[in-house]
């Protein structure tokens, strides 16, 4: 099967699921599309001269010449979404180390730029498309819109509503905060400890998938047994989104979305708050091998030997992809994701954030390290409490949630063995030149992990 085929097969199956969740959805919730009067002239009104005056790719064809490499979206943009830094980072490492010349390989030079939103990265959207349609044709199945937001009541924190006004048994409720990423970024931990605050719903479960695989499931409280309390959905997938953005409305007939996961939530609740927790690409990749083969039959023999070929092979397919295609393009691509066997691309932290940094402003991302987590778990919890505004706890309190037992601590480790030093050396110079374009777009040091070993 050709790459064309296996591509028109990935987009035709999106377009089945998605009508099956559509359907599940407008049982539950009436649906409004946010985007059917939208239209290219009112995105070019948005933009800046200088980009409006110049052509902007609504399809994305294979460059037939190589094109001039974009260092680093804007320091306008970064300046405004990039946190707090100076006393996060290891005296040892300069704060602005971000900035320090750095000589990105061919490969990614080339294939960065290569892009839809290539021209308007600077441009913030909040819950609009990233870039103009690719397609204009009304008859295109429209796939998963929009939620509409609903008429929010004043006293919680959540995004609670009445579906029959004066009822209480009619109240319904969504997340207020997404732990939106990254998968084996110690998410799972980080979770279950916020669940542990008197604030946060007790029965909280972490991965509600809200906006993907369980689009849309509402949670109820009766309001007369006082305040509600807030609730958060913990689903990484969030952030790379790799099987659902083809069936998002607004992603028709694309080769890499202009609609995304952050977008459906800023719609839905403009309000909320995002935490995202990033580990070093390399020991994430190997613990997410190390976490999928108990429950993958074809990985449960599998080595850290199979890790190396596995590896080499994901390398082989994404080079091969940016060879051709945006580096955006590929990290989206789920016919290379299923090619690679390993999930390499989750890995590809600057593509993420290029696009979720143009959707959400600082003040409502909370952006941390996984190291810095597991060398002070306290501290960052203080910071996530916060940032979601929660009440100062007791040293009982306090006693309480730090004295769990760590989530998803595994023995794998010691029944398949540490990653190979061969592969761990072919894995940090791949990732190197990712690693330094997302601490360039962070302008923030601690995002090269010069202070940490893995």
């Amino acid at each position: 099967m050709t790459r064309c085929r296996r591509w028109c097969f990935t987009m035709l199956a999106g377009m089945m699921m998605a009508a099956m969740l559509v359907c599940i959805s407008m049982r539950s919730a009436t649906i409004v599309s946010g985007l059917g009067a939208y239209s290219l002239g009112d995105y070019n009104d948005d933009i800046n001269e200088s980009v409006a005056s110049g052509p902007i790719p609504s399809t994305i064809k294979p460059p037939t010449e190589a094109l001039q490499f974009s260092p680093q979206v804007s320091r306008q943009v970064s300046s405004e979404v990039s946190p707090q830094v100076s006393s996060e980072v290891s005296p040892q490492v300069s704060p602005d180390a971000w900035s320090e010349p750095y000589k990105y390989p061919e490969w990614f030079e080339h294939a960065w730029p290569r892009t839809a939103t290539s021209g308007v990265q600077d441009v913030f959207v909040g819950d609009r498309p990233l870039f103009p349609p690719c397609s204009f044709d009304p008859l295109e199945f429209r796939g998963y819109p929009f939620e509409e937001p609903r008429r929010y009541i004043r006293r919680s924190k959540n995004p609670c509503w009445y579906e029959r006004p004066h009822e209480h048994n009619s109240l319904k409720c969504a997340p207020y905060f997404y732990l939106a990423g990254v998968a084996k970024g110690g998410t799972t931990d980080l979770f279950r400890r916020i669940r542990l605050h008197p604030d946060v719903m007790q029965g909280t479960q972490k991965e509600y998938h809200w906006w993907d695989r369980d689009r849309y499931r509402h949670l109820s409280k009766d309001p007369t047994t006082g305040d509600i309390q807030i609730h958060g959905d913990g689903s990484p997938s969030y952030l790379w989104d790799v099987f659902y953005w083809p069936v998002l409305d607004g992603n028709q007939g694309c080769v890499e979305p202009r609609m995304l996961t952050g977008q459906h939530i800023r719609h839905f609740y403009p309000a909320a708050k995002i935490i995202l927790t990033f580990r070093h690409p390399t020991p994430r990749l190997y613990s997410r091998f190390l976490s999928r083969i108990p429950r993958t039959p074809e990985l449960r023999k599998d080595t850290s030997k199979d890790f190396h070929r596995y590896v080499v092979r994901a390398i082989h397919h994404y080079k091969k992809c940016f060879s051709t295609w945006s580096i955006r393009h590929c990290t989206y691509n789920h016919t290379v994701y299923q090619e690679s066997t390993i999930r390499l691309m989750e890995g590809f932290y600057p593509v993420f954030m290029a696009d979720w940094l143009r959707i959400w402003p600082k003040e409502q991302m909370l952006i941390l390290r996984c190291e810095d987590y597991s060398k002070n778990m306290k501290a960052v919890l203080q910071r996530v409490f916060d940032f979601l505004e929660l009440d100062e706890l007791t040293e009982t309190q306090w006693a309480n949630i730090t004295a769990v037992d760590h989530a998803n601590v595994g023995d794998m480790y010691e029944k398949v063995g540490k990653i190979l030093p061969e592969t761990k050396a072919i894995l940090d110079e791949f990732y190197e030149p990712f690693v330094r374009k997302f601490a360039q777009i962070m302008q923030d040091s601690r995002f090269l992990w010069l202070d940490t070993t893995h």
